[in-house]
Order: structure tokens, then sequence, then C-alpha cells
């Protein structure tokens, strides 16, 4: 499978300009799997609020579950083969959410993460409603997979809830560049502690609050060994071998049972 991770910086609470300018960099990156007769599995993950940044202003680009963000990145999802996960703020009976979308390479929702834990700090508990549970779907039939978002990170308990029906987590994020080695320790802590692969993928560039990021979109394996760091990177690629992955989860779990003491 083909990992292609966007550490995509956002244009602040344009929507619009943030699409068209993901649209643009689909057309360079995947022209080819436009006339492939069988397309190769490919991945492709976005930040947090990958089309606003992390605004709590969300009433300016907040939309419907079926809104515009959504739809488009579906008609990506389906025009270039492949699944996306995106970040996207939405708004259901007056309330805001922050939410991670999952489309297959159809173009069909298969899972809707609503982030869990609130950032405080931000105030984003004051402006966005917080999910009640976790949410799993399969990666391409080898792996399930469980999505988090950010703050989602800094809370174990969370993970703790699926580590044993999960053999991946996927974390999505805006984490700031002042914080950054506590991005790197804590993805590695949820690696090691659950025995699954953790996959977090942060964005670059800086917000119209002036903060900063540095991207360090990183995957460490049920050990906690680093497999890959980003950097800074517009675009990662690396490939991944899904049966070698769930092989090395299983493998690893049946020798070293901790999660058995739960």
């Amino acid at each position: 499978m083909k990992l292609v991770i966007f550490q995509f910086e956002p244009s602040w609470q344009e929507p619009q300009i943030s699409l068209q300018r993901l649209t643009e960099q689909f057309a360079k990156r995947f022209a080819m799997r436009l006339t492939e007769v069988r397309s190769s599995s490919c991945l492709v993950v976005l930040p947090e609020l990958f089309s606003s940044g992390f605004s709590m202003q969300p009433e300016k680009f907040a939309e419907a579950v079926d809104g515009e963000i959504s739809c488009h990145i579906s008609q990506l999802a389906k025009d270039y083969h492949l699944e996306i996960i995106a970040g996207v703020a939405q708004k259901q009976n007056q309330e805001f959410k922050n939410c991670a979308l999952w489309f297959d390479a159809n173009g069909e929702l298969k899972a809707n993460y609503q982030k869990q834990k609130m950032f405080r700090f931000a105030d984003e508990h004051k402006v966005y409603r917080p999910g009640k549970k976790p949410v799993l779907a399969s990666l391409f039939d080898y792996l399930q997979a469980s999505l988090f978002i950010c703050y989602d990170l800094r809370f174990p308990e969370l993970f703790r809830k699926v580590a044993k029906q999960s053999q991946i987590a996927v974390i999505i994020a805006n984490w700031p560049q002042s914080r950054q080695i506590h991005w790197q320790v804590l993805l590695q802590a949820r690696a090691i502690e659950n025995q699954m692969w953790v996959l977090g993928v942060n964005r670059i560039g800086s917000d119209g609050n002036g903060v900063l990021y540095s991207g360090g979109s990183m995957l460490f394996s049920p050990k906690g060994e680093l497999v890959f760091d980003a950097k800074q990177s517009p675009v990662y690629e690396y490939d991944l071998n899904l049966q070698e992955m769930l092989s090395e989860v299983s493998t690893y779990r049946a020798k070293f049972p901790a999660l058995e003491d739960l």
C-alpha cells in the first residue's frame, strides 16, 4: 500500500482556496491514477481541519455532513481511486464538531470520527462539541484502524478502549512547533503501551493566530520503533506492507502479551 501524507498548510478560514490548492496538488501527483485500469492501494492522510486551520470560528467554514468540503474530498477519492482521511469541521443541530472523515476509493464515507477531547488551552471546549466514542474501520481488509484527533493523543485511556480491537491508530493533528517534543514522545508512548502501529499526521506552516507548525508526521511500530519522520516535507510518501504489519502486531502481542493484563 502506498501511504501519502499531505502536511497541508491551509488558507486560514478559507476552505475554497484550500480545496483549490489541494485539487491542483492531486492533479500533479496522482495524474497516472486517472487512467490506470487497476490502481494500486493508496491511502492519503490530511491533517486536522485541513481546509481552514485550527480556528475557533467554525461558523465561518463548518458545513453539514454532505457539505462542499466533504463532497469535494469524496470526489477526489473516487476520481483517483484512493482512500482519504481528512479533518473537517461539521455543523449539526446548531453544534460544531471537529471530525476526521475517511472516504474509500469509491468516494463512500466509511468512517466519521468526532474528536473526543477538546483543547481547553485554546478554548476549543467552548466552541466544539466533543464526541463520545471511538471509531474503527478496516484498512484495506488487513488492519483495523482507530481514528483520533490531536489533543486526544494526551489521553491514553482513549487508546486503551480500542487497543485489543485495532492494530493501528491514526492521529491527525494541528500540533504546534512549540510542543513538538510532546508530539513525538506521546506518539511513541501510545505505540508501546498498546502494542500497535501509530501514525501521526501533522501540518506545516503558520496559521491566522501566528502559531507555527513544523510537520513531523511519524509512524511508530508496535515496539515503539520510529519507522519514518516526514519532518517538514509538504508531501511524504511511504510504501507499507500491510500483511507484514498485521503479522508483526500479532506476533509481538503473542510473544509479549501485556494487553492480556488490561
